[in-house]
């Protein structure tokens, strides 16, 4: 009897501890429970049948990656695309590194053309992330920020950016530079204009022209210097460069005539004995955005891609992809 009532007193101090700590907690509801399982069945059930399919859509080929994705060049100034060529990875085309190959499919390179459609196949028999930088190794062409290459194709060539070459107008026409005497025109350029050494020789290029205001064969800072691609004689809009605003100056209008000053003159700096203007770094964009070149950005299923030549867009992304130190 005494057993039993001090079971009873004990059951009741639990009770009363339970009640103190807020009541016992309910077990989840099984309807809890079953829509958990099928969430998790749910969710392993669709990575299931994705590498289902991605196993029987590569099944035929052995590739782990198969994918699809376009680059074509574009040149600004003429809104021209040019593809790539055909056979780029392949034992009858261009196929200079061949770093990747345990990667591909017998016979090609993992980054390959088989066309001139500009696509780009990307086969794989192992997981592997690939990049601008593996395509051009594979095609044996430049690409970085600055430069890009399609030897191919003898528009493109190799397009690398670049400073205009400074012109000066030699004052005393002494051939040579003379800092102290001779005027830096402040000619339109891309990139940063790196001036000669005192003393160095300067070069005389016939189609480095002026507007003359007032009919006058001397040039002055309010004239606009144009370079006369076509030697013409006049300015004709969309072929020849404005190589100087004129202070105060109304750009010429086509037709103007264009007057030779011999004081005129350059420094050559690659040498090829006539006047470089600027090359504006070449950009990357898939319709989207807008980048600069570069050769970790990887490749991906369905992208279409330009680079494109020749344009400004550079100016609208931070830091105008003028590489430090330019």
């Amino acid at each position: 009897m005494l057993l039993k009532e001090a079971t009873n007193n004990n059951n009741r101090e639990g009770e009363n501890l339970t009640s103190r700590r807020g009541g016992s907690r309910k077990p989840p509801s099984s309807t809890a429970k079953i829509a958990l399982v099928i969430m998790v069945l749910v969710i392993v059930g669709a990575f299931t049948y994705f590498f289902y399919l991605q196993s029987q859509s590569n099944s035929v080929t052995g590739n782990i990656i198969d994918w699809r994705m376009r680059l074509t060049f574009n040149d600004a100034r003429t809104g021209t695309n040019y593809t790539l060529p055909q056979l780029i990875g392949t034992s009858n085309g261009a196929w200079s590194n061949h770093t990747l190959d345990p990667f591909g499919p017998q016979g090609y390179s993992p980054l390959s053309t088989r066309d001139t459609s500009s696509v780009i196949w990307i086969q794989s028999t192992e997981p592997a992330v690939f990049n601008f930088g593996d395509f051009f190794n594979v095609w044996g062409q430049v690409f970085n920020e600055t430069c890009v290459s399609d030897t191919a194709a003898t528009v493109i060539g190799t397009y690398c950016s670049a400073a205009s070459e400074p012109v000066i107008y030699d004052t005393k026409s002494t051939g040579v530079y003379d800092p102290s005497g001779d005027y830096n025109v402040s000619v339109v350029s891309d990139l940063p204009i790196a001036l000669p050494n005192a003393g160095a020789p300067l070069s005389s290029d016939p189609h480095i022209l002026f507007v003359s205001v007032k009919g006058s064969t001397v040039w002055n800072v309010n004239e606009t210097i144009v370079y006369d691609a076509d030697n013409n004689g006049v300015y004709d809009l969309g072929v020849d460069r404005m190589v100087y605003n004129g202070v105060g100056a109304q750009a010429p209008t086509a037709g103007t005539a264009l007057i030779q000053d011999s004081r005129l003159k350059f420094y050559d700096w690659n040498g090829n004995n006539r006047w470089d203007g600027s090359v504006p770094p070449p950009v990357l964009s898939d319709g989207t955005n807008v980048r600069c070149l570069s050769r970790g950005i990887s490749l991906s299923n369905g992208k279409d891609w330009l680079i494109i030549l020749w344009s400004r867009l550079y100016s609208t992304i931070s830091g105008g992809c003028i590489p430090t130190g330019s």
